[in-house]
């Protein structure tokens, strides 16, 4: 995995959508250039929560607002930046190392797709922790 100084790894990803009088058709085309998708989870909010507030090893997540504009913070070490999910308008791919944190409004929807089975040992829970084991993963790099 190659880390860079200043640089998130994070893009938002565009879905194609068909209309007609009666419906409306969204398309995540390709999905397996996105991601190889091992696990899908949805999380919806009856009321105002903050959900996610962790960091992963080696897990990348996609993530797609159902239901509502969602805001996910995110914080890869160095930089701060803030997305907001449009439902099914934008996708926001996040790569490992990327502290992520999830603002929900009451009566949203986020599917999220993972490209790791589940695993305990991929989640880094305290942002101190998170810090100590990227600065870790970079200087093995350089």
């Amino acid at each position: 995995m190659k880390i860079k100084k200043n640089r998130i790894y994070i893009k938002e990803i565009l879905l194609n959508k068909k209309n007609t009088n009666t419906t409306k058709l969204f398309i995540i085309d390709k999905l397996d250039k996105i991601i190889n998708a091992k696990r899908i989870f949805f999380i919806c909010s009856k009321s105002k929560d903050l959900r996610g507030d962790h960091g992963h090893k080696k897990c990348k997540q996609v993530f797609i607002s159902i239901k509502g504009i969602i805001k996910i913070e995110t914080f890869d070490g160095f930089k701060k930046e803030f997305f907001f999910l449009q439902p099914f308008k934008t996708v926001l791919e996040v790569q490992p190392l990327v502290w992520v944190k999830v603002h929900f409004n009451s009566n949203q929807t986020l599917m999220v797709l993972c490209d790791k089975y589940f695993s305990e040992r991929d989640y880094i829970y305290n942002l101190k922790d998170f810090i100590k084991y990227r600065d870790g993963i970079s200087k093995k790099i350089y």
